[in-house]
Protein backbone atom coordinates (compact mmCIF):
# COMPACT_ATOMS: atom_id res chain seq x y z
CA UNK A 1 0.00 0.00 0.00
CA UNK A 2 1.78 3.40 -1.16
CA UNK A 3 1.86 6.30 1.59
CA UNK A 4 -0.22 8.49 -0.31
CA UNK A 5 -3.13 5.53 -0.23
CA UNK A 6 -2.42 4.75 3.61
CA UNK A 7 -2.84 9.07 3.71
CA UNK A 8 -6.21 9.15 2.26
CA UNK A 9 -7.26 6.41 4.45
CA UNK A 10 -5.91 8.58 7.27
CA UNK A 11 -7.75 11.04 6.35
CA UNK A 12 -11.01 9.36 6.29
CA UNK A 13 -10.59 8.17 9.51
CA UNK A 14 -9.81 11.73 11.22
CA UNK A 15 -12.82 12.73 9.83
CA UNK A 16 -14.99 10.00 11.94
CA UNK A 17 -12.72 11.10 15.06
CA UNK A 18 -15.56 12.06 17.66
CA UNK A 19 -16.17 15.81 18.84
CA UNK A 20 -12.68 15.13 20.53
CA UNK A 21 -10.59 15.00 17.60
CA UNK A 22 -8.13 17.35 16.11
CA UNK A 23 -8.72 19.80 12.94
CA UNK A 24 -6.45 17.95 9.90
CA UNK A 25 -4.21 20.93 10.59
CA UNK A 26 -3.21 19.87 13.45
CA UNK A 27 -1.25 17.12 15.68
CA UNK A 28 -0.46 15.64 18.99
CA UNK A 29 2.95 17.56 19.02
CA UNK A 30 6.06 15.27 20.41
CA UNK A 31 6.95 16.62 23.77
CA UNK A 32 3.94 14.64 25.10
CA UNK A 33 5.62 12.05 26.62
CA UNK A 34 3.02 9.20 24.87
CA UNK A 35 4.17 10.46 21.96
CA UNK A 36 7.56 10.76 22.17
CA UNK A 37 8.00 6.79 23.41
CA UNK A 38 5.83 5.82 20.48
CA UNK A 39 8.32 7.49 18.06
CA UNK A 40 11.90 7.26 19.61
CA UNK A 41 11.07 3.71 21.21
CA UNK A 42 10.06 2.17 18.09
CA UNK A 43 12.96 0.91 16.44
CA UNK A 44 11.14 1.24 12.84
CA UNK A 45 11.75 4.70 13.54
CA UNK A 46 15.49 4.65 14.31
CA UNK A 47 16.35 6.80 11.71
CA UNK A 48 15.09 9.60 13.84
CA UNK A 49 16.84 8.39 16.88
CA UNK A 50 19.95 8.80 15.13
CA UNK A 51 19.46 12.01 14.06
CA UNK A 52 17.90 13.56 17.19
CA UNK A 53 21.47 12.18 18.82
CA UNK A 54 23.96 13.35 16.20
CA UNK A 55 22.23 17.10 16.27
CA UNK A 56 22.04 16.52 19.90
CA UNK A 57 25.52 15.39 21.13
CA UNK A 58 27.44 16.42 17.98
CA UNK A 59 28.77 13.14 16.65
CA UNK A 60 28.17 11.43 13.30
CA UNK A 61 25.36 9.85 12.69
CA UNK A 62 26.98 6.74 11.34
CA UNK A 63 28.13 6.04 14.94
CA UNK A 64 24.60 5.09 16.00
CA UNK A 65 23.45 3.02 13.21
CA UNK A 66 23.23 -0.38 14.20
CA UNK A 67 25.06 0.47 17.63
CA UNK A 68 22.44 0.76 19.42
CA UNK A 69 19.85 -1.07 22.08
CA UNK A 70 16.63 -0.16 23.41
CA UNK A 71 16.26 -0.85 27.31
CA UNK A 72 12.57 0.33 27.78
CA UNK A 73 11.12 -1.15 24.77
CA UNK A 74 7.96 -2.09 27.39
CA UNK A 75 6.76 1.77 27.17
CA UNK A 76 5.22 1.06 23.87
CA UNK A 77 3.41 -1.91 24.36
CA UNK A 78 2.08 -0.81 27.86
CA UNK A 79 -1.18 1.19 28.99
CA UNK A 80 -0.01 5.22 27.08
CA UNK A 81 -0.71 6.58 30.56
CA UNK A 82 2.06 4.71 32.62
CA UNK A 83 4.35 5.95 30.42
CA UNK A 84 4.11 9.40 31.79
CA UNK A 85 5.26 7.37 35.18
CA UNK A 86 8.17 6.25 33.43
CA UNK A 87 11.54 7.01 31.67
CA UNK A 88 11.08 8.36 28.38
CA UNK A 89 13.64 6.47 26.22
CA UNK A 90 16.85 4.95 27.58
CA UNK A 91 19.16 2.87 25.11
CA UNK A 92 22.53 1.02 25.51
CA UNK A 93 24.90 2.59 23.12
CA UNK A 94 28.21 0.60 21.67
CA UNK A 95 31.12 2.60 20.75
CA UNK A 96 35.05 3.00 20.20
CA UNK A 97 37.17 5.27 22.44
CA UNK A 98 40.38 6.88 20.92
CA UNK A 99 42.49 4.23 21.45
CA UNK A 100 39.89 1.57 19.27
CA UNK A 101 38.65 -0.12 22.55
CA UNK A 102 35.41 -1.00 22.74
CA UNK A 103 33.36 1.32 25.25
CA UNK A 104 29.36 1.37 26.13
CA UNK A 105 27.16 4.12 27.70
CA UNK A 106 23.81 4.63 28.43
CA UNK A 107 22.35 7.18 26.85
CA UNK A 108 18.64 8.47 28.53
CA UNK A 109 16.88 11.26 26.86
CA UNK A 110 13.71 12.89 28.80
CA UNK A 111 10.68 15.76 28.02
CA UNK A 112 10.45 17.59 30.86
CA UNK A 113 7.35 20.00 30.73
CA UNK A 114 6.95 20.92 34.38
CA UNK A 115 9.38 20.76 36.74
CA UNK A 116 7.57 17.99 38.85
CA UNK A 117 9.06 15.96 35.40
CA UNK A 118 11.83 17.36 36.17
CA UNK A 119 12.41 16.44 39.73
CA UNK A 120 11.45 12.98 38.36
CA UNK A 121 13.75 12.72 36.02
CA UNK A 122 16.27 13.42 38.13
CA UNK A 123 15.62 10.78 40.33
CA UNK A 124 15.45 8.24 36.99
CA UNK A 125 18.82 9.45 35.98
CA UNK A 126 20.38 8.58 39.16
CA UNK A 127 18.88 5.16 39.30
CA UNK A 128 20.52 4.39 35.61
CA UNK A 129 23.91 5.72 37.17
CA UNK A 130 23.91 3.49 40.15
CA UNK A 131 22.31 0.48 38.28
CA UNK A 132 19.00 0.52 40.35
CA UNK A 133 16.86 0.39 37.83
CA UNK A 134 15.19 -2.05 36.15
CA UNK A 135 15.42 -1.80 32.47
CA UNK A 136 15.51 -5.94 31.70
CA UNK A 137 19.21 -5.81 31.35
CA UNK A 138 21.17 -7.20 33.77
CA UNK A 139 24.88 -6.66 32.34
CA UNK A 140 26.25 -3.21 34.12
CA UNK A 141 29.98 -4.38 33.96
CA UNK A 142 31.14 -2.69 30.75
CA UNK A 143 28.86 0.53 31.17
CA UNK A 144 31.41 3.43 30.94
CA UNK A 145 29.16 6.41 31.85
CA UNK A 146 25.76 7.79 31.37
CA UNK A 147 24.81 10.40 29.04
CA UNK A 148 21.37 12.46 29.92
CA UNK A 149 19.58 14.51 27.59
CA UNK A 150 17.06 16.72 28.90
CA UNK A 151 14.52 18.84 27.05
CA UNK A 152 13.52 21.44 29.41
CA UNK A 153 9.87 23.58 27.88
CA UNK A 154 9.70 25.51 31.55
CA UNK A 155 11.86 28.88 32.25
CA UNK A 156 15.24 27.61 33.74
CA UNK A 157 17.81 29.93 35.06
CA UNK A 158 20.34 28.13 31.98
CA UNK A 159 21.74 31.05 29.71
CA UNK A 160 22.12 29.23 26.81
CA UNK A 161 19.86 26.38 24.58
CA UNK A 162 22.44 23.92 25.37
CA UNK A 163 24.20 23.55 28.47
CA UNK A 164 26.46 20.47 28.60
CA UNK A 165 27.70 19.49 32.49
CA UNK A 166 30.20 17.52 34.22
CA UNK A 167 30.93 16.44 37.49
CA UNK A 168 34.44 18.43 38.00
CA UNK A 169 37.05 19.25 40.73
CA UNK A 170 38.01 22.76 42.05
CA UNK A 171 40.35 22.88 39.22
CA UNK A 172 38.37 22.16 36.37
CA UNK A 173 39.64 18.56 36.33
CA UNK A 174 37.07 15.94 35.79
CA UNK A 175 36.83 13.46 38.23
CA UNK A 176 38.02 10.57 37.79
CA UNK A 177 35.26 7.57 37.47
CA UNK A 178 32.64 9.56 37.06
CA UNK A 179 32.58 11.43 33.74
CA UNK A 180 28.98 10.96 33.33
CA UNK A 181 27.73 14.08 31.05
CA UNK A 182 24.66 15.76 31.19
CA UNK A 183 22.82 17.98 28.44
CA UNK A 184 20.05 20.77 29.40
CA UNK A 185 18.26 21.77 26.47
CA UNK A 186 15.89 24.71 27.23
CA UNK A 187 13.35 24.88 24.65
CA UNK A 188 11.71 28.16 25.61
CA UNK A 189 15.22 29.94 24.15
CA UNK A 190 14.47 28.30 20.57
CA UNK A 191 11.24 29.47 20.89
CA UNK A 192 11.73 32.89 21.30
CA UNK A 193 12.90 35.06 18.80
CA UNK A 194 15.03 37.22 21.38
CA UNK A 195 17.67 33.98 21.84
CA UNK A 196 20.74 34.19 19.28
CA UNK A 197 22.02 30.74 18.44
CA UNK A 198 25.26 30.70 19.59
CA UNK A 199 26.35 27.85 16.83
CA UNK A 200 25.88 25.21 14.66
CA UNK A 201 24.73 22.82 17.03
CA UNK A 202 22.55 25.05 18.65
CA UNK A 203 20.50 26.19 15.30
CA UNK A 204 20.03 21.78 15.19
CA UNK A 205 18.73 21.65 18.32
CA UNK A 206 16.93 24.72 18.16
CA UNK A 207 14.75 22.99 15.22
CA UNK A 208 14.32 19.81 17.34
CA UNK A 209 12.79 21.84 19.94
CA UNK A 210 10.38 23.52 17.75
CA UNK A 211 9.50 20.26 15.74
CA UNK A 212 8.54 18.70 19.80
CA UNK A 213 6.49 21.44 20.69
CA UNK A 214 4.69 22.44 18.03
CA UNK A 215 0.94 21.03 17.23
CA UNK A 216 0.53 22.46 13.78
CA UNK A 217 1.55 20.21 10.65
CA UNK A 218 2.91 22.16 8.22
CA UNK A 219 5.20 23.53 10.77
CA UNK A 220 6.24 20.06 11.84
CA UNK A 221 6.42 19.12 8.02
CA UNK A 222 8.94 21.98 7.61
CA UNK A 223 10.79 21.21 10.42
CA UNK A 224 10.83 17.58 10.02
CA UNK A 225 12.15 18.16 6.27
CA UNK A 226 15.01 20.97 7.77
CA UNK A 227 15.96 17.98 9.95
CA UNK A 228 16.29 14.81 8.18
CA UNK A 229 15.21 15.29 4.35
CA UNK A 230 12.17 15.11 2.64
CA UNK A 231 12.24 11.19 2.47
CA UNK A 232 13.31 10.41 6.22
CA UNK A 233 10.20 13.33 7.31
CA UNK A 234 7.45 11.84 5.00
CA UNK A 235 8.04 8.67 6.85
CA UNK A 236 7.74 10.64 10.39
CA UNK A 237 5.22 12.99 9.29
CA UNK A 238 3.13 9.81 8.45
CA UNK A 239 3.70 8.23 11.64
CA UNK A 240 2.79 11.81 13.76
CA UNK A 241 -0.32 11.88 11.51
CA UNK A 242 -1.51 8.35 12.30
CA UNK A 243 -0.46 8.43 16.45
CA UNK A 244 -3.01 12.09 16.23
CA UNK A 245 -5.70 9.91 14.77
CA UNK A 246 -5.75 7.38 17.85
CA UNK A 247 -8.56 7.77 19.49
CA UNK A 248 -6.78 6.33 22.67
CA UNK A 249 -4.15 9.39 21.97
CA UNK A 250 -6.91 11.91 21.57
CA UNK A 251 -8.86 11.06 24.49
CA UNK A 252 -5.07 11.24 26.67
CA UNK A 253 -4.42 14.68 25.07
CA UNK A 254 -7.77 15.82 25.46
CA UNK A 255 -7.45 14.78 29.24
CA UNK A 256 -4.00 16.22 29.68
CA UNK A 257 -4.99 19.74 27.70
CA UNK A 258 -8.45 19.77 29.65
CA UNK A 259 -6.16 19.17 32.93
CA UNK A 260 -3.44 21.24 31.70
CA UNK A 261 -6.06 24.24 30.96
CA UNK A 262 -7.81 23.24 34.93
CA UNK A 263 -4.28 23.96 36.19
CA UNK A 264 -3.31 27.37 34.76
CA UNK A 265 -7.15 28.56 35.51
CA UNK A 266 -6.70 27.63 39.20
CA UNK A 267 -3.20 29.23 39.27
CA UNK A 268 -4.53 32.45 37.22
CA UNK A 269 -7.41 32.69 40.07
CA UNK A 270 -4.58 32.05 42.98
CA UNK A 271 -2.39 34.54 41.81
CA UNK A 272 -5.49 36.82 41.12
CA UNK A 273 -6.88 36.26 45.00
CA UNK A 274 -3.42 37.11 46.12
CA UNK A 275 -3.14 39.82 44.44
CA UNK A 276 -6.45 41.48 45.92
CA UNK A 277 -5.59 40.33 49.27
CA UNK A 278 -2.29 42.36 48.83
CA UNK A 279 -4.12 45.28 47.50
CA UNK A 280 -6.41 45.36 49.96
CA UNK A 281 -4.21 44.85 52.61
CA UNK A 282 -2.34 47.83 51.40
CA UNK A 283 -5.22 49.98 51.38
CA UNK A 284 -6.34 48.70 55.15
CA UNK A 285 -3.53 49.59 56.00
CA UNK A 286 -3.64 53.36 54.13
CA UNK A 287 -6.85 53.71 55.95
CA UNK A 288 -5.58 52.61 59.00
CA UNK A 289 -2.62 54.59 58.97
CA UNK A 290 -4.57 58.04 57.67
CA UNK A 291 -7.14 57.36 60.80
CA UNK A 292 -4.64 57.40 63.20
CA UNK A 293 -2.52 60.10 62.37
CA UNK A 294 -5.94 62.21 62.40
CA UNK A 295 -6.83 61.34 65.73
CA UNK A 296 -3.28 62.29 66.49
CA UNK A 297 -3.52 65.77 64.85
CA UNK A 298 -6.70 66.02 66.85
CA UNK A 299 -5.04 65.53 69.94
CA UNK A 300 -2.71 68.24 69.32
CA UNK A 301 -5.68 70.51 68.03
CA UNK A 302 -7.16 69.41 71.39
CA UNK A 303 -3.70 70.83 72.98
CA UNK A 304 -4.32 74.14 71.26
CA UNK A 305 -7.74 74.44 72.53
CA UNK A 306 -9.58 74.30 69.17
CA UNK A 307 -12.91 73.48 69.55
CA UNK A 308 -14.83 70.23 67.91
CA UNK A 309 -16.02 71.88 64.53
CA UNK A 310 -12.83 73.21 63.71
CA UNK A 311 -10.88 70.26 64.38
CA UNK A 312 -13.23 68.38 62.54
CA UNK A 313 -12.46 70.66 59.43
CA UNK A 314 -8.81 70.15 60.01
CA UNK A 315 -8.86 66.44 60.46
CA UNK A 316 -11.85 64.63 58.39
CA UNK A 317 -13.22 63.11 62.04
CA UNK A 318 -16.74 63.40 63.03
CA UNK A 319 -17.36 65.49 66.58
CA UNK A 320 -18.48 62.43 68.40
CA UNK A 321 -15.52 60.94 67.05
CA UNK A 322 -13.35 64.32 68.66
CA UNK A 323 -15.66 64.47 71.70
CA UNK A 324 -14.62 60.85 72.67
CA UNK A 325 -10.65 61.48 71.91
CA UNK A 326 -11.22 64.44 74.57
CA UNK A 327 -11.96 62.33 77.08
CA UNK A 328 -9.31 59.89 76.56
Amino acid sequence: MSLKTNKEILKKERKNVRIDKLSESQIIPLKIDFMFTQIFNDENYDFVLYQLLSDVLSIKKEVFIGNIRYLNRDLKNSNKKNMLNKVDLLIKHKMFNEDGNEEEEYINVEINTSNSMLRRNKVYSNKIGSFSLDVGDNTYDNIDRLVQVNFDFFDTNKLRLVSISQMKDQDNIIDTGWDDIFYTISVNFALNPWYNLIDEREKKVANWCILMNTNDLEIFKRKAEEIMGKDDAEKLIYRVEELSCDKENIALFTKLSNEEMAFNTRLAEAERDAKKRYKDGVEEGIEQGSKENALANAKNAIGLGLDNETISKITGLSVEEIEKTRKC
